[in-house]
């Protein structure tokens, strides 16, 4: 990597933070090049204008995302483990992504239009082919309609992240939500397998408002 790359990188990074920690609107270059320790004029020379980073911030993110996501199924003797580890990685952090995902396309709906329509596409495949390995896995139920139960696997997934504000007005934790939102759709999509697996994992959780 040469010296400019660095340089492009270490902004996309710093940006990435201050993006996800304060939100997308009220960051401005200023506040970047000031968390950084660099000058405005130095992020200037990389990127145009504050779309332009963001733009790039966001395939950053994404890109964080799949090599999480690919690191999980590397680990996961199912689907269904996949999901729990995933379980054990959310954090605040999270939760701060699905907000910067929000203020995106409140804020620059047609970079979300353009970034996230395509991830979700991917999203999609990734997600239909990961039920078609828990299939033949003997944990997902083979009678499925595989494109609508994706579908709405990952619609519900989508909503409960996007509607953060409303389910926390109704005093329920994200990430209690997200749990029961997947884990409650997965039992259903699951065999007898599938639900000893689910049940086993579930057994010793603890709710407080659900």
């Amino acid at each position: 990597m040469n010296y400019m790359d660095a340089i492009k990188q270490k902004i996309v990074q710093g940006a990435t933070e201050q993006f996800v920690m304060y939100g997308v609107r009220s960051v401005t270059m200023d506040d970047i090049a000031s968390a950084l320790g660099i000058s405005k004029r130095t992020i200037y020379e990389q990127f145009t204008n504050k779309k332009e980073l963001l733009t790039a911030v966001v395939d950053h993110v994404q890109s964080q995302q799949e090599c999480h996501e690919q690191q999980l199924a590397e680990n996961a003797e199912t689907i269904l483990d996949e999901f729990f580890l995933m379980f054990n990685a959310i954090d605040e952090r999270y939760q701060s992504i699905g907000k910067f995902t929000f203020d995106v396309g409140k804020y620059y709906p047609e970079i979300y239009e353009e970034k996230y329509h395509a991830y979700y596409q991917k999203a999609l495949e990734r997600l239909k082919d990961r039920m078609q390995l828990g299939i033949e896995q003997g944990v997902i139920l083979p009678t499925l309609n595989l494109e609508f139960s994706t579908y709405m696997l990952l619609e519900m997934i989508y909503n409960v992240i996007s509607r953060g504000k409303r389910i926390v007005q109704m005093h329920i934790p994200i990430t209690d939500a997200f749990k029961y939102t997947v884990v409650y759709l997965l039992r259903g999509f699951s065999t007898d397998k599938g639900i000893r697996i689910i049940d086993e994992r579930t057994k010793n959780w603890k709710y407080n408002v659900i």
